[in-house]
C-alpha cells in the first residue's frame, strides 16, 4: 500500500499576493470614483449656495445658510 499525502496548506503568517492586489485594487476604483464623481458634489454643493458665498467661498465647503432659491428660480424661469 502506498500512503496517501494530504496537501499542505501555505504557511498563514502573511500577508498573500492575492490580498494585496485586491487592496490594490480597490484603492484604485475607489480613487477613481471619488475623481469621477467630484463633479456633481460640487455641482449639487453650489446649487445650495449663495452668490455670495460662491464667489467668496471654497469651491468644495458645504453651504453656511442652505437656501433653494436658485432652484425656485431656475424651476420658474424652465416651466
Amino acid at each position: 500500500m502506498s500512503a496517501v499525502a494530504s496537501p499542505t496548506r501555505p504557511a498563514t503568517g502573511g500577508i498573500s499576493a492575492r490580498t494585496i492586489n485586491r487592496i490594490v485594487i480597490y484603492g484604485l476604483l475607489a480613487l477613481f470614483a471619488i475623481f469621477y464623481l467630484m463633479p456633481l458634489f460640487v455641482m449639487l454643493v453650489t446649487s445650495f449656495k449663495t452668490m455670495d458665498e460662491i464667489q467668496n467661498g471654497n469651491m468644495l465647503a458645504l453651504p453656511q445658510a442652505p437656501t433653494f432659491d436658485p432652484w425656485w428660480k431656475a424651476w420658474g424661469e424652465a416651466c
